[in-house]
């Protein structure tokens, strides 16, 4: 389906063949998001940043709508190498970040224990 969305343009959408773009839409099909999380400031990425605002320590939300709570000097050593970080890689944890409060614990410790 997402190949003959990429012909039907005549081209135009020719990047919806990579992997990246496939996975991602793969991704979007399968994700349990419902409601509240589905609203883009339930993204990993900006609640991390809301969390470097704001200064102190606070929950952060995964797409199974589980809660955990989240020190802000992790949080903001976490946000910094994932956005020192090439998209394409970015966009791979942060999937990994959102999915779920088990694999969002693991995810963060590894890119945690890297950023330091």
């Amino acid at each position: 389906m997402i190949d003959k969305i990429a012909t039907m343009a005549g081209g135009k959408y020719s990047e919806a063949q990579e992997d990246e773009v496939i996975d991602r839409a793969i991704d979007a099909f399968n994700s349990k998001a419902k409601g509240m999380q589905l609203r883009p400031d339930a993204n990993i990425l900006v609640q991390l940043a809301k969390m470097i605002d704001t200064k102190r320590d606070t929950e952060i939300r995964t797409d199974d709508m589980k809660k955990l709570k989240v020190k802000h000097q992790d949080a903001e050593k976490v946000y910094t190498a994932l956005m020192s970080v090439k998209p394409a890689l970015r966009d791979k944890y942060s999937r990994l970040l959102q999915k779920d409060v088990k694999s969002f614990k693991k995810t963060f410790d590894a890119v945690l224990k890297v950023a330091k």
